[in-house]
């Protein structure tokens, strides 16, 4: 708000106003202090309060001497009583000034925030905010009609899916006639796909290897304690398995096939790859993750899958292969 011009009689009345524009229907704030004589809060309060009295509705929301009736009084005191003498008064009040907001006019503050997973390769946004405008502008967005204003605005971003929306109405009731929406808050959610960094999202590979040994059959007696017996030698077995998480099917299967040729562990517990190996079928599962709301598509034109999930397994019979002490 400008700055307030006093007149020359109230230069001595040390007071200020002001205007604080509300984001709903409350329009103006308006608050004044002084502490000098009665007629310069007289003079300060006919300049100032006057002019808006004239073009808005005006409540009094607080006064130290009792509210309206004795404010009147007072000035009526200071007009008619011929003069007045110097006392520490201090005089505090605040009232509120209401004015709709013209027909077709809206204002809109939001934020946008952005979380990206570089891991599942989503990114979500959430464009969240309020929305103020007319009582019709603000009714449609609150019901979510079409073509409304909130929504062109929100639609226009194209951050994605949108997975979630949230709606909170203000409202201001005074007595039993008047019930007005001032504000909308507003909060939406959008899923969309990023570009990856690496082909290879995340990976986890196990192996798991049952050395050869004595093959021990234990042999019950109808008297005693069993009996051990020595077998000749038990063959061995390994079993690779892991999970990768890639951003294309080939990228996963690529690294699949290395786990196939995965070294043995010579010099860590085993010695070198065995002569006679007899592998069984491998065991491969693919699982693709997609955008909520959307037709998922792979291998082929169209593809829309956000990343793949591929599970293995290995597993190979071994004639011999001792455990090694390292």
């Amino acid at each position: 708000m400008l700055p307030v011009q006093q007149s020359t009689e109230t230069r001595r009345c040390i007071g200020y106003t002001t205007c604080t524009s509300s984001p709903g229907n409350v329009r103006r704030v308006v608050t004044a202090k002084t502490q000098y004589s009665l007629a310069n809060v007289k003079v300060y309060l006919t300049e100032h309060v006057a002019s808006l009295v004239s073009r808005c509705a005006v409540t009094l929301l607080s006064g130290k001497y009792g509210g309206v009736s004795d404010i009147t009084r007072i000035l009526e005191l200071v007009q008619h009583g011929g003069g007045f003498e110097m006392m520490p008064l201090r005089l505090d009040f605040s009232f509120s000034v209401f004015k709709p907001k013209a027909t077709g006019i809206f204002t809109i503050r939001y934020a946008i925030e952005v979380e990206v997973d570089y891991i599942t390769l989503k990114s979500t946004t959430t464009v969240t905010g309020k929305f103020l405008g007319a009582p019709a502008i603000l009714a449609a967005a609150a019901s979510q009609a079409v073509g409304n204003k909130l929504d062109e605005f929100l639609s226009a971003f194209r951050f994605g899916r949108l997975v979630n929306t949230r709606r909170k109405q203000d409202h201001e009731k005074v007595g039993t006639s008047t019930d007005e929406l001032l504000a909308l808050d507003f909060s939406n959610t959008y899923q969309g796909t990023v570009t990856p960094q690496n082909q290879i999202l995340q990976c986890e590979l196990n192996e798991e290897i049952v050395y050869s040994g004595i093959r021990w059959q234990i042999q019950p007696t109808p008297d005693g304690e069993s009996v051990p017996q020595n077998c000749g030698t038990e063959h061995a077995s390994r079993t690779v398995s892991g999970t990768v998480v890639a951003a294309t099917e080939p990228a996963a299967m690529a690294w699949v096939k290395k786990q196939r040729a995965l070294p043995f562990p010579a010099g860590t517990g085993g010695g070198a790859m065995p002569a006679v190996r007899f592998e069984a079928p491998p065991r491969i599962q693919r699982n693709w993750e997609f955008l909520p709301i959307s037709d998922g598509y792979v291998r082929g034109t169209g593809t829309n899958a956000a990343f793949v999930r591929v599970s293995f397994t290995f597993q190979e019979t071994l004639v011999y292969f001792p455990y090694a002490e390292v």
